[in-house]
């Protein structure tokens, strides 16, 4: 038998000393309802449980309810909800709810609590249950694994990378000083060659050379040769040093 087979439908609502009240809900472990005192709706009702004539809980009607209000039953506030314990269902036969007004007259609360389908629990077999907890075994145990090989792997990667790094920095290195000994040769050739160039503008303007006589064609030729090998020795430098430097 469910909780509410025994508390449904128990007569219309209870108005003997202008008080109101009804018992509307049933749910595992508690029941629900309202009362009031019409005369006096300031009055906050006192609420028992009785089994037979013991009282086997008791709360005061003051829970707001907002569909109370809306319906007329004061200010709304006068919802109140038991304890359905154990104890309590075993002896469901002799449950009444009475609400009690200011001179202590008690009144039966009527009960109409709507009735709620069983829930159904379908069991579940011992070896189904092994089975899902052998799954759920065997779903962690490969998750885990994946996280190790990755951190292995990313672990691999990061080693590599560092002594790569080192390497490179080591080749960069090595790469600036050879760069730096090729300026210094380089600029010791500009400078020849500017003074060359200085010779070729004087012969150019009439002046004599240091032989007193002029420069003749072949003589110019060769500087601007000269000029020409010195640049292309600077960018094959330039690019060879820009090459190790980016390639790797």
């Amino acid at each position: 038998m469910s909780e509410s087979a025994a508390m449904v439908d128990q007569g219309p609502v209870t108005r003997g000393a202008a008080i109101q009240g009804l018992i509307d809900n049933v749910e595992p472990g508690r029941l629900f309802g309202w009362a009031w005192n019409q005369a006096n709706p300031d009055d906050r009702l006192r609420i028992e449980l009785r089994l037979g004539s013991t009282v086997a809980a008791s709360t005061t009607a003051s829970s707001l309810r907002p569909d109370l209000a809306g319906s007329g039953i004061g200010d709304g506030q006068h919802a109140f909800d038991l304890p359905l314990t154990p104890e309590i269902l075993a002896r469901r036969a002799e449950i009444s709810v009475v609400a009690i007004a200011e001179n202590g007259e008690a009144v039966p609360l009527p009960i109409r609590a709507a009735r709620r389908p069983p829930v159904v629990l379908t069991p579940v077999a011992p070896a189904t249950q092994a089975g899902n907890q052998n799954q759920r075994e065997a779903e962690l145990a490969a998750a885990v694994k994946t996280l190790s090989e990755r951190n292995t792997d990313l672990q691999e990667r990061f080693d590599t990378f560092a002594a790569r790094s080192d390497e490179e920095l080591k080749a960069a290195a090595a790469a600036v000083a050879d760069l730096l000994e090729r300026v210094t040769t380089l600029e010791m050739r500009s400078v020849a060659i500017d003074e060359q160039l200085a010779l070729v503008q004087r012969q150019s303007l009439g002046s004599a050379g240091p032989n007193g006589r002029r420069l003749d064609t072949w003589q110019i030729a060769l500087c601007c040769l000269v000029c020409f090998a010195a640049g292309s020795a600077l960018a094959w430098s330039v690019a060879g040093i820009s090459s190790l430097l980016l390639g790797r």
